[in-house]
């Protein structure tokens, strides 16, 4: 099967030097206006307070979902050989998911601890060097 992608042509101005040669002035090009685009969206969802919390839940459900639905439909089988199907793709991938989720949770937990540490850290520093002035200016 062939694919064909069709690409839309943006329109550009042609800007006539002095050299007689025509420079093409496009502004922006496409590709760093899908950046910028895609920047500002992972911008915005990684403002999201807890994301990699609520994803890594959301895997957990999900993985939850596919062992209840190989369970259930390996329950009524006698025969191990039509059982196998649904513990290899239902099980075996709730199983992964339910990794995944439980990863995602503990990197993001593992991440917000650092940023808290991060900011205590900072808080000290300042306690500390308005000490060391108020200590300074102590004349005993």
């Amino acid at each position: 099967m062939t694919q064909i992608v069709l690409e839309t042509l943006e329109p550009v101005d042609v800007v006539e030097s002095g050299s007689g040669t025509d420079a093409v002035d496009s502004g922006p090009s496409r590709s760093s206006r899908l950046s910028d685009s895609v920047g500002k969206r992972i911008t915005a969802v990684r403002n999201i307070p807890n994301i990699g919390t609520y994803v890594g839940v959301l895997l957990i459900a999900a993985g939850a979902v596919l062992i209840a639905v190989a369970w259930g439909k390996v329950a009524g089988l006698t025969n191990v050989g039509l059982q196998m199907p649904y513990v290899v793709s239902a099980g075996f991938t709730g199983l992964g998911l339910i990794a995944s989720g439980l990863t995602v949770v503990n990197v993001s937990a593992k991440l917000n601890d650092s940023r808290e540490r991060s900011r205590q850290v900072a808080e000290l520093h300042g306690l500390l060097a308005e000490l060391r002035r108020v200590v300074e200016e102590d004349p005993r």
